[in-house]
């Protein structure tokens, strides 16, 4: 009877130890390799684009709350693609700058055949601040700040109203010219705009716009805005304010597109 008792423990140890086992199993699976639903070929396209899609499917669910440096409210992020104006701080800089590569694919105007359905259209301008003459700031001539691109029907003017504050702060963070101003310089910056945009990236080292040069600057006017997407505008600076490496990231996510690229062709 003895030996009989420990066969039959030996056997519920046995068999607690492989059920233990597949049930391990089970679980590793599911978080290494969750299932995926509608797998199978990816387009070309789709596979090379490493940044943020045009048209996400995930929501940021989370409420933001902000001041936005004195350059403009933050906006709140809300289940809907639908967006108020965007906060003057680093993570919107961040995702604004998500938004232009994502858009323009890193290219000055749209490439391909406007029939293919996988064709985007969008347009990019240069991007201009300076400081108006008040009676608290001697004023500045212009200076290129970056870019900004539209496509789904944003208009360049809709798209300056809702970044205006963004560009704002990273104007003052990039050139001196305005940070040497102090606060008076907050209230008298003004926005401008030229099309069609340059392929030349401008540097800190780079001067104002000359007197025949800024005849070509549109002042930026505010618009009414309705129905505009969260992602179909965006804003790229001509370099990286003090603090802000995001160029390093874009390169890191140019050389994963051609490595994916090579990968493609060497397969096929």
């Amino acid at each position: 009877p003895r030996a009989i008792k420990i066969q039959n423990k030996m056997h519920y140890s046995v068999a607690r130890s492989c059920l233990l086992l597949l049930l391990s199993t089970v679980v590793t699976a599911f978080y290494v390799s969750p299932p995926r639903l509608g797998q199978g070929t990816t387009p070309i396209r789709n596979r090379l684009h490493q940044f943020a899609p045009l048209y996400a499917n995930k929501q940021n669910k989370k409420k933001g709350k902000g001041k936005g440096g004195g350059f403009g409210a933050k906006s709140t992020t809300q289940d809907t693609p639908l967006v108020g104006p965007i906060s003057a701080d680093k993570i919107s800089l961040e995702k604004q700058w998500d938004i232009f590569a994502s858009v323009t694919d890193l290219e000055i105007q749209p490439l391909g055949n406007p029939d293919d359905e996988e064709y985007v259209e969008f347009e990019v301008v240069d991007v201009f601040v300076r400081c108006g003459k008040t009676e608290t700031c001697v004023g500045t001539k212009w200076f290129r700040i970056g870019k900004i691109c539209t496509t789904d029907g944003t208009s360049t003017e809709a798209a300056l109203t809702l970044q205006k504050g963004l560009i704002f702060w990273t104007a003052v963070h990039m050139r001196r010219e305005f940070m040497a101003l102090g606060k008076a310089a907050a209230t008298a910056l003004e926005l401008g705009f030229t099309r069609p945009a340059i392929i030349y990236m401008g540097s800190d080292s780079d001067g104002p716009l000359d007197d025949e040069e800024e005849t070509s600057v549109t002042i930026s006017e505010k618009v009414p805005l309705q129905n505009i997407n969260a992602k179909s505008f965006g804003f790229r600076p001509d370099w990286n304010p003090p603090g802000f490496t995001y160029k390093r990231r874009e390169k890191d996510a140019m050389k994963k597109k051609l490595s994916a690229l090579e990968e493609i062709l060497e397969n096929s």
